[in-house]
């Protein structure tokens, strides 16, 4: 059995996961995330090239009335401008780099230098958010909590709550 037909045995109600092996675990689980990878770049090349008459907004509706699950029409503009912004560069884009890696380029100016510095330097998908990020002036970790207060603060230096040093 393959990874798809063993994704969609496991949906099955009466399916126990628990007799599955570790190995048919990890496999199953490579493929819901791969399918998931696969799902947001193809509806951004799907929503870059709808016809003028149609709108994002049609198209969601549609994709709901065909399969009863609804997809955000802001979701499919942001799966376009993605595809859109790297269209010129999409085929030098390693092909194990997630779309969060593919978001994080479309944020950048020139998105190609940063794919040939990740190909060079032999970077992860992760690797790139994470120096996009910081290139960006991001802080990488996320929202500074004072351990004192446990108020989120935007300075990473000192807590504006309690003035104490973070």
């Amino acid at each position: 059995m393959n990874s798809e037909e063993l994704a969609e045995k496991m949906m099955e109600i009466e399916f126990d996961a628990n007799a599955l092996s570790w190995e048919d675990k990890v496999t199953v689980a490579s493929y819901a995330i791969n399918s998931k990878e696969v799902y947001q770049k193809l509806l951004g090349k799907l929503a870059a090239s709808l016809p003028q008459d149609k709108s994002i907004k049609d198209f969601a509706h549609d994709l709901e009335n065909m399969t009863g699950r609804r997809v955000a029409a802001e979701s499919l503009r942001v799966y376009r401008r993605v595809y859109e912004k790297l269209k010129l560069v999409i085929e030098r884009i390693p092909q194990d780099w997630s779309y969060r890696a593919w978001r994080a380029l479309a944020t950048m100016e020139n998105p190609g230098e940063w794919i040939d510095r990740g190909v060079v330097e032999g970077l992860s998908s992760a690797q790139v958010v994470r120096e996009i990020r910081l290139e960006r002036g991001l802080d990488d970790k996320g929202p500074k909590i004072c351990p004192r207060c446990q108020k989120i603060q935007p300075d990473p230096k000192i807590c504006l709550s309690c003035g104490q040093p973070l």
